[in-house]
């Protein structure tokens, strides 16, 4: 069974099976108005559904992993080892600007209190695409591979010049690179923290 229905020179063509008419009529016929009033009602609803579903999903709290130490091994071993999470409310993970697949650091050491980030502090981190380095001055999770194959991590400021990336601390003194780094490699950009008093 079909209704066309003209609203604003539009014309919809809808196709019901001969059952679901049947209900249309019958509900129309109880409730004494036109079958499309019973239709648009319905669609009405799934649509505000569909929307309560999703407001809903947005207010979900978020778990975010917590690495104390990244630099046990490889980054992504160090995600997969992490046995510890933090659950932030949707409230808290929207001013943190924290996301689905981010994850927190615990800051170590104070080379970045100048601009607020203070030993002890958690910084939630966005795990950067393959291939892509962090913006200028952006502060970063650097991970560097020695060449003995161990790892060190740092949580530094990325610039680079000729080509080649260049740490800063909080106050723009350039932190020195191991002489047997084999690889340097941004991991992750910083999105904001949580600093102790």
């Amino acid at each position: 069974m079909s209704t066309l229905r003209e609203s604003n020179n539009r014309q919809y063509l809808m196709r019901f099976t001969p059952s679901l008419w049947g209900k249309i009529e019958e509900k129309a016929t109880r409730n004494n108005v036109d079958n499309s009033v019973i239709i648009r009602n319905a669609v009405k609803r799934d649509l505000e559904r569909e929307e309560k579903s999703q407001a809903e999903k947005e207010l979900l709290p978020i778990s975010a992993p917590l690495i104390t130490d990244a630099s046990c091994g490889a980054f992504d071993e160090a995600i997969a080892d992490t046995e510890t999470a933090l659950n932030v409310s949707a409230d808290i993970a929207k001013e943190l600007d924290l996301h689905e697949g981010d994850f927190f650091i615990r800051a170590r050491g104070d080379s970045m209190a100048a601009i607020g980030i203070t030993d002890g502090s958690l910084v939630t981190m966005e795990v950067l695409p393959t291939g892509r380095n962090p913006r200028a001055n952006e502060i970063a999770l650097v991970q560097i591979e020695r060449g003995d194959g161990e790892y060190e991590s740092t949580l530094k400021r990325w610039t680079t010049k000729a080509g080649k990336p260049v740490l800063l601390d909080g106050e723009g003194n350039v932190r020195e690179i191991p002489g047997d780094a084999k690889s340097i490699k941004a991991v992750a950009v910083a999105r904001s923290f949580i600093a102790r008093i």
